[in-house]
């Protein structure tokens, strides 16, 4: 069904951005599309919504630190509404931690800050 189609019908906020997400992640071929909610004081970030193909961890109800997955380039890069492209999370200078990339099967992504 077509998303506005799907938007219409539910006033489940959960079930709209599930069905945002499958659109875009099946869009782009991608594993998975993510919205998370961050915490700007305490630099940790949520998971309350995503869509996830079959084969990739589940992120949702997840709370991360920045620190343990993002060096203070990429954050301050955020924080300035810069959208930020790491094609490989194991070999990207604004990564601190590879293992924790590889812990939740994430190789790449595109962070898109909206406020």
């Amino acid at each position: 069904a077509d998303v506005s189609l799907i938007l219409a019908e539910t006033d489940d906020e959960a079930k709209m951005m599930q069905a945002v997400g499958e659109r875009i992640g099946t869009f782009l071929r991608l594993s998975s599309c993510i919205f998370n909610e961050i915490d700007w004081e305490q630099k940790i970030t949520t998971v309350p919504y995503g869509w996830f193909r079959e084969d990739v961890p589940n992120l949702v109800g997840g709370v991360y630190h920045h620190a343990d997955f993002v060096t203070d380039e990429f954050y301050q890069a955020t924080l300035a509404g810069e959208t930020v492209a790491v094609a490989d999370t194991q070999n990207d200078s604004r990564i601190s931690d590879p293992t924790a990339y590889t812990k939740i099967n994430l190789l790449s992504f595109v962070n898109v800050p909206y406020f």
